[in-house]
């Protein structure tokens, strides 16, 4: 498992400069979403910990971990299933390319809301068709219909649906890069 950590953090590391760029100019049009303390599920090298100041990460690679702690970034080792924070920790969490790799995203989902405070939001982003398709990891290919259902299901209200780069579902599926995004609230019964 440490292996397979080493050998994913090395992958991040050496992605091309152009890579870091797109993804540092994705995440600031993401940090609009929020207001707040966030977390960011899966935090990778910790892009959105550098741009957004009031954040707290987690991911399940230790060597990740230990890249953003050096970086000065608030970073813990942890994943989705157990999130190391009490209840109502946060106004807003950041679940990309995540949920596409879990085998149980219900359990899951349960954990997202004991942590996220009531009205906070969730952005959840995932792979569109074309890019589901190249990982061998991914467990679950989630379109907009069927996740949109899953998080009404688990009472949160969507509040907006997205593809991106381009703002359109036909062309985002074509390109060889494309991400659905959609904001929800977290809606806790009473």
């Amino acid at each position: 498992m440490r292996e397979d950590q080493k050998e994913y953090f090395s992958y991040l590391k050496n992605r091309t400069k152009l890579s870091f760029l797109i993804r540092k100019f994705t995440y600031r049009s993401i940090m609009k979403t929020f207001r707040g303390k966030i977390l960011d599920v899966g935090c990778g090298l910790g892009e959105l910990l550098e741009l957004y100041k009031n954040s707290v990460g987690i991911d399940k690679n230790s060597y990740c971990v230990e890249y953003c702690r050096k970086k000065g970034h608030k970073c813990f080792v942890g994943d989705i299933y157990k999130i190391p924070f009490k209840k109502n920790s946060f106004n807003g969490i950041l679940i990309s390319h995540v949920f596409e790799h879990l085998s149980n995203p219900k359990r899951a989902i349960k954990e997202v809301k004991r942590v996220l405070k009531n009205n906070g939001k969730l952005l959840i982003i995932v792979p569109t068709e074309k890019d589901f398709s190249k990982d061998k990891t991914h467990v679950k290919f989630w379109n907009e219909e069927n996740l949109v259902k899953f998080l009404r299901d688990n009472k949160f209200n969507v509040i907006r649906k997205t593809y991106y780069p381009i703002p359109n579902r036909t062309i985002s599926n074509k390109l060889t890069y494309g991400e659905l995004r959609i904001i929800s609230v977290n809606k806790k019964s009473l």
